[in-house]
């Protein structure tokens, strides 16, 4: 199987894929972007099985990346842009990655970074990338073995340095029985989680959850706050909001709570770490 293959063979062609900001692309699209990633991954030598460090903030950019390199048997391995220096060269000098995939504005740090590891990645930097795309034709997905590699999740390091948990290609094979099963969410819902896709509960409940089921996922590139939250949801009206007790709590004081039912949300998620039930209730009422 190909976890991205997966993934992607579910949704209508003409349906939306994802957005972010004003940007948007069918699931016709996305499939046509992720193969020719692939075949770009393959141009420049990926082999299978090797590590593709996706390192930029959250975009459709990084989502044909990082499926672009599990579509060419790759690993990908989402990066907290927001990484401080120690923990991202204990990144960089353990997983033995073969590429990392970022924007221009993370190139000085990273290139310095790269100076003091033996045998560095290469670097391939977003603008440079979308660029080269458009020539290449798209190539079938690599056929891998259930249990081979497809990606990495980087624990946070509050317990030590960021450990790498792996995932094999069968991780995805219930992507979306929660979203499906117990949310009863389907392809026509629209699905916004306001952590960002290096983290496993953005990462497996929006994107991979919202791709399997052919829904619409919602994705911003700024770093969430309780104003920003809601302004999102009043651009992109999600019908299901995946977020964290500290954030729904602090949207609760900043009085915004009630203007994303106004929106048109219908589920709200939580977790990442226990929910008062304080905030549950106030929640509720608001």
């Amino acid at each position: 199987m190909n976890a991205a293959a997966y993934l992607l063979a579910t949704g209508e062609d003409g349906a939306t894929a994802l957005e972010c900001g004003a940007e948007r692309l069918t699931y016709g699209e996305l499939r046509e972007a992720v193969g020719r990633a692939g075949g770009a991954w393959r141009a420049r030598g990926l082999e299978r099985g090797e590590r593709v460090l996706v390192f930029a903030p959250d975009g459709i950019a990084w989502v044909i990346a990082y499926l672009g390199a599990i579509w060419a048997g790759g690993v990908a391995v989402g990066l907290n842009s927001r990484l401080f220096e120690r923990e991202l060269s204990v990144v960089l000098s353990e997983s033995g990655a073969r590429f990392i995939w970022c924007n221009e504005s993370s190139r000085v740090l990273l290139e310095r970074l790269l100076a003091q590891v033996t045998d560095p990645p290469q670097l391939v930097i977003d603008a440079e990338w979308i660029d080269a795309l458009q020539a290449l034709a798209p190539v079938p997905a690599a056929e891998m073995a259930d249990d081979a590699m497809a990606l990495w999740v980087y624990t946070s390091g509050t317990t030590g340095v960021p450990k790498a948990v792996i995932h094999a290609q069968r991780t995805v094979n219930a992507c979306a029985d929660f979203a499906r099963e117990v949310l009863g969410l389907g392809a026509q819902d629209r699905i916004y989680a306001s952590s960002k896709m290096f983290f496993a509960y953005a990462l497996g409940n929006s994107l991979c959850a919202g791709l399997r089921l052919g829904a619409t996922v919602i994705l911003d590139s700024e770093w969430p706050t309780a104003e920003g939250v809601a302004e999102v949801v009043e651009r992109h009206r999600p019908t299901a909001l995946f977020s964290v007790p500290t954030l729904y709590l602090k949207m609760l004081q900043a009085g915004v709570a009630a203007r994303l039912a106004a929106a048109g949300v219908r589920c709200y998620a939580s977790a990442g770490e226990a929910l008062p039930a304080a905030v549950r209730r106030e929640w509720r009422a608001a």
